[in-house]
């Protein structure tokens, strides 16, 4: 049985692959929902045999997206299926605005860094948490 850092990478390699141009304009970034919440899910994706290229965008969203999870400022944002026709839109605007306020959110990072991070190091519970996350990133 494949566990969930296998399936991601799959899809992530499947992704760079054979995505077709709309999908590479706004990504749907796996990554980002909870299966890339943890480093043990994501490194296997950037290193060893079996990886994405290095130079791509799949990769430079993994990157980031550990980056995130090292500076614990790793939050997803989830689409609820509803019924209806509209789905394929809906859910095709639901990633465009959440690839937008990613883009925003990393300009204004490195613009002015948020003054909560050094207050959630010290919150004890999001201190391990980002214990844990740094231990299995080395």
């Amino acid at each position: 049985m494949r566990d969930k850092s296998d399936i991601v990478k799959e899809i992530l390699i499947s992704e760079e692959l054979y995505s077709t141009w709309r999908v590479t304009k706004i990504p749907i970034d796996i990554e980002n929902s909870m299966l890339g919440r943890e480093m043990n899910t994501l490194i296997p994706i950037i290193s060893g045999s079996e990886t994405v290229a290095p130079y791509c965008d799949v990769s430079l969203r993994i990157l980031m997206r550990i980056a995130d999870i090292l500076m614990f400022s790793h939050v997803y944002k989830a689409y609820d299926i509803g019924s209806g026709d509209e789905i394929v839109d809906e859910l095709t605007e639901f990633q465009e605005n959440i690839y937008k306020e990613k883009l925003k959110q990393e300009a204004n990072y490195w613009i002015d860094v948020p003054n909560n991070f050094h207050q959630q190091i010290l919150d004890e519970s999001l201190s391990q948490e980002l214990k844990v996350q740094h231990f299995n990133f080395t």
